[in-house]
Order: structure tokens, then C-alpha cells, then sequence
């Protein structure tokens, strides 16, 4: 029978942002607790994620591409956690780029540079392949009317889900964004925002049917971008399709020896053949006048000398 829950932690940070582990030392403290599916969600930077998935492989923990991004939502500042993007996505690298932000020396302190709009963060992630959840929800709004209302203003702008299993949430909290998200119809996520801090370990038991919603709809996004991705390069590349400069291009080499087939054929008939024909057809009828000419007078001759 499977388990009711699966131990997760979506929600970790490295000393890329303002954590106080490597990468490979969170995927190791990530397995020493039991944790099967981890996410490095460090703040407006991917620059981990390549050796906390080596670190996710080499102790056979599921490794999902994370980040924690800050955005401007009204006059505040959110968090959003972003998963299961493309990497190497240029929009993506353009708007890390403008987040580039300021560290102290000893990472206690990460300030976010240019930021973006919501709007423009769920767009950006959604066209890199992965989903948006809005992160700690409690710690961004206390009060439960206004997280509501701000959960419905980002659902309306594409939100994917919410983090419900947070470990500085309560229960009661804890069930009321549970709810929230089914009102909602989104996901959820679940993590310890762990920083490497003693005494807070990784890892939060998080429903197995919630879990599998999470990898479905994250699976269901990657392949929806990459088939439009796919029709929209092999639209580029028909010849059939659109009236493009591509489309242009693959007709001339079509085209042009055929009109040049032509023009060569009407120059060689109007300028060669129909002259010399007309020509010879002139010739012809000059001997037939000149042999009737010869005839006439040969009768009237032979006529004469009777």
C-alpha cells in the first residue's frame, strides 16, 4: 500500500543566496533526513543548481530545477517559487540578470536588484517551461481575508499554486491554505525554507496525492511548452507554411530558372525563328510570282510566234 505522505523539501537555500551550506551540503543534510524530492530555491539566482543536482544524484534524491524570485506585486514585495523551468531559457537569463543584487559578506543579507512585476515573473517562468507558487504565505500576509484576496489577484495573473506545508505555518494554517488551494484549484508545495540554520533540519511530509498534483501539473507544463515549441519551429521551417520571407526564400531557386526557361524560349522565337521564317516564306512566294511571271510570258510568246 503506498505511503499517505512523502517527505519533501521544495524550499532550500545554499550559500548562493543567503544560506550557510554549499549546494552538495544541503542535498547531503537533504538525504540524511529521508528527503526524496528536493528543490534549491535560492533568492534570484540559479548559480547552485548544477551542483545541487550533482549532489541530488549522487544521494538518489529527486532533483527538481528551483528558484525563489522577488517580485513587485501592488506596492509590496512578494516571493515566488518557481519550478521545473529551463535553465538556459533567454528571457529567464535576462530577468535574473536585472534581479542581480547586492550580498554582505557573511550571506546574512540578499537584496534584490531590479525587480519585476508579478505579471511579468509568472509570464517569464511559464515560457521557460515551469510553474510559479507564492512562497510562505504567511510570513507575506498574516491576515487570512488579505491572503485570500492576494492568492485571487495572482491566480487571475497565472499563479500555479501556493506553499501550504511550511514548517512556520501551523496546522490551522496550514489547513487553511490547504483549502485556499482548493477553492482555487492550484497546487501546492511544501519546504522548511531551510538556510542551514542548527536545529532546523529539511524535509516536510507532504500528502502523496498533493505531491503527485504538484508532478503532474509541472509535467503537464513542460510538455505543453515544449509541443509549442516544437510547432513553432517546425512552422518555421514548412515550406507551405505562411507567406514569409522564409517561404520566399525556398521559392526563388523554384522560380527563377523557369522564368529564365521562358524568357530564353520567347527571345530565341521572336528574335530568331519567327524572322527566319518570315524570311523564308517571303522567298517563297518571290519565286512563285517570279516562276507565274515566267509562265505568262513563255504562253504569250509561243502565242505570238503562231
Amino acid at each position: 500500500m503506498p505511503s499517505e505522505t512523502v517527505k519533501i523539501d521544495l524550499h532550500c537555500h545554499s550559500v548562493f543566496s543567503d544560506g550557510a551550506l554549499t549546494p552538495h551540503q544541503v542535498a547531503r543534510h537533504c538525504a540524511g533526513q529521508g528527503v526524496r524530492f528536493a528543490a534549491l530555491t535560492d533568492h534570484n539566482t540559479t548559480d547552485g543548481l548544477d551542483a545541487f543536482e550533482s549532489g541530488c544524484e549522487r544521494h538518489a534524491i529527486g532533483f527538481i530545477s528551483g528558484l525563489e524570485l522577488s517580485a513587485i506585486h501592488g506596492y509590496r514585495e512578494i516571493h515566488l517559487l518557481c519550478y521545473g523551468f529551463d535553465r538556459k531559457d533567454s528571457e529567464l537569463t535576462r530577468v535574473l540578470a536585472a534581479l542581480k543584487g547586492s550580498r554582505a559578506l557573511n550571506n546574512s543579507v540578499y537584496a534584490a536588484g531590479d525587480m519585476k512585476t508579478s505579471r511579468k515573473i509568472i509570464e517569464t517562468i511559464h515560457q521557460a517551461g515551469g510553474i510559479v507558487l507564492l512562497a510562505h504565505p504567511w510570513a507575506t500576509e498574516p491576515d487570512s481575508a488579505k491572503l485570500e484576496n492576494l492568492v485571487k489577484e495572482l491566480r487571475a495573473l497565472g499563479l500555479d499554486g501556493i506553499e501550504v506545508w511550511n514548517t512556520e505555518a501551523t496546522p490551522e494554517q496550514q489547513e487553511f491554505l490547504r483549502a485556499l488551494a482548493a477553492r482555487e484549484k492550484c497546487v501546492s508545495s511544501g519546504g522548511t525554507d531551510h538556510h542551514g540554520v542548527l536545529g532546523v533540519n529539511p524535509g516536510v511530509d507532504m500528502p502523496t496525492v498533493a505531491w503527485q498534483a504538484f508532478r503532474d501539473h509541472l509535467t503537464h507544463q513542460r510538455k505543453n511548452v515544449s509541443r509549442n515549441r516544437s510547432a513553432r519551429q517546425q512552422s518555421e521551417r514548412s515550406p507551405d507554411s505562411g507567406n514569409g520571407p522564409g517561404k520566399v526564400k525556398i521559392l526563388i531557386p523554384l522560380v527563377l530558372p523557369a522564368l529564365a526557361a521562358i524568357v530564353l524560349f520567347a527571345i530565341a522565337l521572336f528574335g530568331y525563328f519567327l524572322p527566319r521564317f518570315e524570311e523564308a516564306l517571303l522567298e517563297r512566294k518571290r519565286e512563285t510570282i517570279m516562276e507565274l511571271t515566267r509562265t505568262v510570258w513563255s504562253s504569250y510568246f509561243h502565242g505570238f510566234c503562231r
